[in-house]
């Protein structure tokens, strides 16, 4: 997930003087490594592993207390983690791979190259330094959910394709 990327950013930007609190959410076999290089890295203090969130209140609890939403990820689709993290008004730095360039391109975050911790760590900086541009991030990530993701507007172009594939079902809207 380029998890040990992030964690790399982080140890730069506690390096420079910036005051950074990493919660990593999610569980799998990268886990004992990036425990590893945490404490490599002298940053014990500075990274919380929450482990598995189940979706729902306890989920909706650890993106309210985040600033930035991060996903480094060096494969994806369009992730549904960052959809979920754009709702909840968080400002998104995520990796140019998949569906986010376009995504986040409408100015509802900052795309970085995958693997590139430098890239992380400057663009987190950036939003560390800036309330006013985290909050505008924050805005127009709500704004743009609310656009391409609303359960109506989602369901009437479902139902519009649907019609297009199946004439017949048109009479049945």
């Amino acid at each position: 997930k380029g998890i040990a990327s992030l964690v790399q950013a982080v140890a730069a930007l506690l390096g420079d003087g910036v005051d950074v609190l990493l919660t990593l959410v999610g569980d799998g076999p990268e886990r004992a490594r990036l425990h590893e290089q945490v404490a490599r890295l002298g940053i014990e203090d500075r990274v919380r592993f929450a482990g598995f969130v189940p979706a729902g209140p306890e989920l909706v609890a650890e993106l309210d207390a985040a600033e930035v939403f991060v996903l480094p990820s060096l494969s994806e689709g369009l992730p549904h983690s960052v959809v979920e993290a754009m709702a909840r008004g968080l400002p998104v730095v995520a990796t140019s791979i998949g569906g986010l360039p376009e995504l986040l391109g409408a100015g509802a975050g900052v795309v970085v190259p995958p693997g590139d911790a430098g890239a992380l760590a400057t663009a987190l900086q950036a939003l560390a330094r800036d309330p006013r541009e985290r909050e505008r991030l924050s805005a127009r990530s709500l704004e743009i959910v609310r656009r391409r993701f609303d359960p109506e507007r989602v369901l009437d172009a479902f139902c519009a394709r649907l019609a297009e594939a199946y004439p017949q079902l048109a009479a049945m809207r």
